[in-house]
């Protein structure tokens, strides 16, 4: 008899429900929910993540209702979109859009979020750990490859780093305030990866 494979990790959406506050600014957030072969380090990357969206959009689930005309409640919001990126048994990455639009200037950044899973520890982890030692001289040349016209040095403009699907995501800050994303394949980063995340890749 034939036995269905069980996914290492896989993951769903969901949404919390809207929130106006007594400025009536709206705040809404779109998460994954990843379920991993450890349940305590499922509701560990899922609770990290929330927290931080949470944060992010000053979400309040103890807001008290309140009453807004609809003349105020246009366009005034914070929101974060959190779409799953890498999902591995024992990488996560996950990419965020923010935006808030409750003042006199709109604006929007990226959150980015990775995590590494060995059985049921859960250890968030940054840019640096996703290279070897001494991984600066080769990145700076393969974000001058994409970043050709950047006068300035492209890891200083780093704001973060997420694993992505098929790359390393950067967001790089182009002027002040002002990002765009740039992926570099991991095939391109290969000597630079550390060995536990090209297997990760390697094997998906």
């Amino acid at each position: 008899m034939l036995v269905p494979a069980i996914l290492a990790a896989s993951v769903l959406m969901h949404k919390l429900p809207p929130i106006t506050d007594e400025e009536c600014v709206t705040h809404e957030a779109a998460l994954p929910q990843f379920t991993l072969a450890s349940k305590d380090a499922s509701e560990e990357v899922n609770d990290k993540i929330e927290e931080k969206a949470r944060d992010t959009i000053s979400y309040d689930d103890e807001t008290e209702p309140v009453h807004c005309d609809a003349a105020n409640l246009d366009n005034r919001s914070q929101t974060i979109d959190c779409q799953p990126q890498l999902v591995t048994e024992h990488f996560i990455g996950v990419r965020c859009h923010a935006s808030a639009n409750s003042g006199a200037h709109p604006t929007s950044w990226s959150e980015s979020y990775n995590f590494r899973i060995d059985g049921d520890a859960v250890r968030e982890i940054e840019m640096e750990d996703f290279f070897v030692a001494g991984y600066e001289s080769a990145l700076r040349t393969e974000l001058r490859r994409v970043l050709p016209h950047s006068t300035h040095d492209p890891l200083d403009r780093i704001e973060n780093a997420t694993l992505g699907r098929d790359g390393v995501i950067f967001a790089f800050d182009q002027d002040v305030h002002v990002y765009r994303d740039v992926a570099i394949s991991y095939a391109h980063l290969r000597k630079i990866l550390r060995p536990e995340i090209r297997r990760a890749v390697a094997q998906r």
